[in-house]
């Protein structure tokens, strides 16, 4: 029997400008990439937007981008109705985005008041040396 190797976890932190480019080069152009940096507070879904119906580019990642940089970055919090009313989205959909988020380290989520904010920077995880003998 073979023993398993344990798979490294990988981490990929953006930051918003890396966000913008990401979406500026899968579009090709940089509409969506200059409305999701100029956003605000008047962040809304618009399933209209010729990029979110783009059938090369994932709508889901594109949505899941326009939730992430919808939230204050002074720290402050937003909750699942809030949000999902800001962007006009279902709330069962802003539930599922918000705790992926969540699981990856993007949002935090109070257990008291039940509502996310941005996560704060972490230290990266310390690598694993290996030696090659």
């Amino acid at each position: 029997m073979t023993a398993k190797m344990p798979q490294p976890t990988i981490v990929i932190v953006l930051d918003e400008a890396q966000v913008n480019q990401v979406i500026k080069a899968a579009s090709g152009t940089g509409d969506l990439s200059h409305r999701l940096a100029s956003l605000g507070e008047a962040l809304v879904l618009d399933t209209e937007h010729p990029q979110l119906n783009d059938r090369r580019l994932s709508r889901s990642l594109l949505t899941g981008l326009l939730m992430y940089v919808s939230f204050p970055k002074d720290g402050s919090s937003l909750g699942i109705k809030e949000l999902s009313t800001r962007i006009k989205a279902n709330p069962s959909t802003t539930h599922r985005y918000l705790t992926t988020l969540v699981a990856v380290g993007l949002l935090e989520r109070d257990p008291d008041s039940r509502r996310y904010h941005l996560a704060r920077p972490s230290p990266p995880p310390k690598r694993s040396r290996r030696t090659v003998g």
